[in-house]
């Protein structure tokens, strides 16, 4: 069975960051932001205002930590396809989505041509039957939430700081 690596990017603010990503970080911290990066140096996630993007990235901002997971060759393809749909269907930031995800319980009704970071690389994760996410409400994670889930996952294999090892992999 070939297995792939995906590496999740979770962002932690620095004092001279935007407000809204420091009150994310005081409401639910310390991560305000998540990130899926693939392989081939592809990577997806959303931002405050844009669509969903999947573009080529440099993670060289140290700010992000990384948990890399190992999945299944199917599984990664799975979670892929998920991304490439969400781009092409040019689903849309929900300021209000990610500021409700912040409470216990879901009071939002889930509306697919809208999401927010967390709720997005979780669905993604979701697609792909990681392990860790499947009883995740996408709804009501965090990039923290999601974080604390995935770092107890046993499939994942280290953790680095963009710069210090390669987001490129050879397979």
């Amino acid at each position: 069975m070939t297995k792939r690596k995906i590496n999740c990017l979770f962002y932690y603010p620095h004092e001279d960051d935007h407000i809204m990503n420091k009150l994310v970080a005081k409401i639910k911290g310390p991560y305000c932001h998540t990130e899926l990066a693939f392989e081939d140096g592809m990577a997806t996630s959303i931002m405050t205002g844009q669509e969903v993007f999947l573009c080529r990235k440099n993670y060289s901002n140290p700010n992000y930590k990384i948990l890399t997971c190992i999945v299944t060759d199917t599984q990664y393809k799975k979670i892929r396809e998920f991304c490439e749909k969400q781009t092409e269907k040019k689903t849309k930031f929900s300021m209000i989505s990610m500021l409700l995800s912040s409470l216990p319980f879901q009071i939002a009704i889930k509306n697919e041509r809208y999401t927010f970071c967390s709720r997005y690389v979780t669905e993604a994760l979701q697609a792909g039957g990681v392990e860790n996410t499947k009883n995740l409400n996408s709804m009501i994670t965090t990039p923290t939430s999601l974080f604390n889930a995935l770092d107890s996952d046993s499939t994942r294999v280290f953790d680095t700081v963009p710069g210090r090892l390669g987001l490129k992999w050879n397979t």
